[in-house]
């Protein structure tokens, strides 16, 4: 587990990432930002101490589905090199917003609309999934497979066979035996 503070002088070596973070509006401090609450996770492990605040490992996880780096149901371990980088950044990030609240950044009327619209997304966002989540169930997979496999129409299935005979004279012969119901497999 790490153990991190902020020397100020870092702090223009790390603007970029959160620059960049900002930019692509995955990850947003809430109006009570979730680091600053001491509620344990169960289950969860905790990576990394900033300040006094946890990340766990599920932070280090989501951020890297959110990235698509893994897939929504993949899993890291703290070997995997894309789990040391994106903590690497969650680190960054959070020791950017920490110093930012110190400086009461947060109660700027800009950053008071930007942190709003992105609740606002969240949550719109959570919303579609819970529904998606609802509305998409094994039954109804299989009820649309059926319902679709029901609407296909079947092209009538032709059935080519082919003589090569030397004259037209054979080939006018075998014509008038097969219609008379002769058998093609016995003519060929």
């Amino acid at each position: 587990m790490k153990n991190l503070t902020l020397k100020i002088p870092l702090l223009p070596l790390l603007a970029a990432p959160l620059l960049l973070v900002a930019c692509q509006g995955q990850h947003v401090i809430a109006e009570k930002p979730l680091f600053g609450d001491k509620v344990v996770r169960l289950g969860d492990t905790v990576v990394a101490e900033v300040e006094g605040t946890s990340i766990y490992l599920s932070d280090v996880e989501h951020a890297a589905q959110a990235k698509g780096l893994i897939s929504e149901d993949g899993h890291l371990t703290p070997k995997d090199p894309l789990f040391q980088s994106t903590l690497d950044e969650l680190i960054d990030q959070r020791l950017l917003a920490l110093e930012a609240l110190k400086r009461s950044l947060d109660q700027d009327n800009e950053t008071k609309r930007r942190l709003a619209m992105a609740r606002e997304r969240i949550l719109a966002d959570v919303v579609v999934a819970d529904t998606l989540s609802k509305a998409i169930t094994d039954d109804a997979v299989k009820r649309m497979y059926e319902e679709q496999k029901a609407l296909q129409t079947k092209a009538p299935q032709i059935r080519a066979r082919k003589l090569v005979v030397a004259d037209e004279k054979t080939a006018n012969q075998l014509k008038e035996l097969i219609e008379k119901g002769g058998d093609f497999a016995e003519l060929a």
